[in-house]
């Protein structure tokens, strides 16, 4: 089991409370280091993590684009933020909406 120690904010403590809801990571705690909040990531079976959304592209979906790049990828899930919060590909086609790729989980 891997330990990873993730820097505290609102965002990447949405993303990995989603991706614990989906079983990809065993357990979230918080810590305080040097008076700095910081997550404490538990790897369960995480294989591969893409990041997609940076400063300089990130990807907009909307819903019909969305059903047709799920229909292609074999498995994972991709994670989208929309008007409904963070989702993954499969709750967002369930909303009917789009929004922008975060990252990728396989």
């Amino acid at each position: 089991m891997k330990i990873h120690k993730i820097p505290y904010n609102k965002l990447n403590n949405m993303l990995y409370n989603k991706l614990n809801s989906i079983n990809c990571i065993k357990d979230l705690k918080h810590i305080k280091l040097n008076n700095k909040k910081n997550n404490i990531i538990y790897n369960k079976s995480l294989k591969y993590l893409k990041i997609l959304n940076k400063p300089t592209t990130y990807f907009k979906l909307n819903y019909k684009e969305l059903i047709k790049t799920v229909k292609k990828l074999k498995s994972g899930y991709l994670i989208l933020s929309t008007p409904f919060g963070l989702l993954t590909d499969r709750k967002a086609i369930i909303h009917k909406t789009g929004g922008v790729v975060l990252c990728y989980v396989r």
